[in-house]
């Protein structure tokens, strides 16, 4: 296997180890989770021999040069007079000043213009027509040698993933649907008299249905990006595949549309139950104190409800970078603080969370957003086979709506995929407010 295959089987042993320790008690398999371990070790090993390989045989590509003394006059080694004499005499022909100046782009050996500098120097003399065309800078032989690059690319910047972080109940899905039974009503009692017969009621059920939905993302690279190991080629790929599946997910699990291909999410499961509540328009307000008494009364409106429905467990708030500023900067009639506990992560002693992917362009004017309130623990995260990372340089992949194959362009296809679904134990577990405007 290369580098690449090596690595990625290395990350799906890591979530197979990561499903096995989110167990607990008899559940732990103990013996599958070492066996998985020294697998992880062995690859390890592996892999560290391939790049110490890698950089060896990087390194016997270096040429050596003989020295020359301060006058610039080079020192032949014994023995080799005659040798020494003909690489150094004048050189007349333009053939040979180009064959010069690729020696020295061969010699720097990703040293840039300073290595290249650095062997004519040591083969010519500072003072040599050779060296003084390299160091001209715009001429023709300065041309041949690579400008010095860092050796890594400025990461993208994205947004903050959110849902993952939320304290969820991950479940397994090994055959990729799983089915929960739930109760939605319970028996009856009632006082009665003496001598007097009451009718048995019954408790009812319904089921949570999880069914595995499929995340996928496919990028190419030339197979001499990889061997050349540019910029940690192979490893960016990896990441920003890796990257890019947690962003479309948690863009997914907070405000998608669930279908029979994609999972359902936080808002639409509040949504089915209508549990929301159009903000107020402070813009209305006698006065500051009026102002934040709407806003209590919007965020108590949350509070409440989820308490009213008898929700278990520790809340969270869910809201947009704009809403945060707007709370934490908000002041009250007497030019404190509204919420001074914000500044330690909390909200009405609530953490929150705030994410990029609650908008603030919704509604009419476009100047509206949302704000979550939520219980974690009353949400199911089934997942079957965490992300699964494969490689492959005799398929094909698609661009554009067409095929692409590997080997006609003798590049590498990496793909990733997961597999997952979304739900909740019980749907009044969330309410939000919308059509918030609030602005700082």
């Amino acid at each position: 296997m290369n580098l690449v295959e090596l690595k990625a089987k290395r990350h799906a042993l890591l979530g197979d180890m990561k499903a096995l320790n989110e167990k607990s008690g008899e559940e732990f398999e103990a013996e599958k989770y070492e066996a998985l371990k020294k697998e992880v070790e062995a690859l390890d090993a592996e892999i560290e021999r391939k790049i110490e390989f890698l950089e060896l045989e990087k390194k016997s590509a270096k040429l050596v040069v003989p020295a020359v003394t301060e006058d610039d006059t080079p020192v032949p080694p014994a023995g080799k007079e005659d040798t020494v004499t003909v690489a150094h005499k004048r050189l007349d022909g333009k053939g040979e000043k180009f064959g010069a100046l690729v020696l020295a782009t061969m010699a720097a050996n990703g040293g840039g213009m300073k290595g290249a500098h650095d062997f004519l120097v040591k083969k010519y003399g500072r003072r040599h027509e050779i060296t003084k065309t390299l160091q001209a800078g715009s001429t023709p032989g300065s041309v041949l040698v690579p400008e010095d690059f860092a050796n890594e690319v400025i990461e993208l910047l994205r947004d903050q993933t959110v849902v993952r972080k939320l304290a969820l109940r991950t479940i397994g899905l090994p055959q990729g649907q799983l089915t929960l039974p739930r109760q939605n009503s319970s028996a009856t009692a009632q006082f009665i008299g003496e001598n007097t017969a009451i009718n048995a009621t019954d408790m009812g059920f319904d089921s949570i249905q999880l069914s595995a939905k499929k995340l996928m993302s496919v990028t190419s690279l030339t197979s001499e990006l990889l061997q050349d190991n540019v910029y940690g080629a192979e490893a960016m790929a990896r990441d920003d595949l890796v990257q890019t599946m947690a962003q479309k997910e948690d863009e997914q699990l907070l405000r998608g549309t669930g279908s029979a291909i994609a999972p359902t999410s936080i808002k639409e499961i509040a949504d089915g139950g209508t549990r929301v509540r159009n903000a107020d328009d402070l813009s209305g307000a006698a006065n500051q104190a009026a102002k934040v008494g709407l806003v209590r009364g919007d965020l108590g409106f949350l509070e409440q409800k989820l308490m009213e429905d008898n929700i278990p467990g520790d809340c969270v708030w869910l809201m947009s970078p704009r809403s945060y500023i707007f709370l934490r900067d908000m002041l009250d009639g007497n030019g404190n603080k509204a919420f001074p506990e914000m500044s330690g992560g909390s909200l009405n002693g609530y953490k929150f969370y705030i994410s990029n992917k609650i908008p603030n362009n919704l509604g009419t004017g476009t100047n509206e957003s949302e704000i979550y309130m939520m219980a974690p623990g009353q949400f199911l995260f089934g997942d079957s086979m965490g992300i699964e990372l494969k490689s492959t340089d005799t398929g094909s992949y698609q661009i554009g709506g067409n095929l692409v194959s590997t080997f006609a362009t003798d590049s590498i296809a990496i793909r990733a995929i997961s597999r997952f679904d979304f739900n909740a134990r019980h749907d009044e577990a969330v309410y939000y407010l919308d059509q918030v405007k609030w602005i700082s």
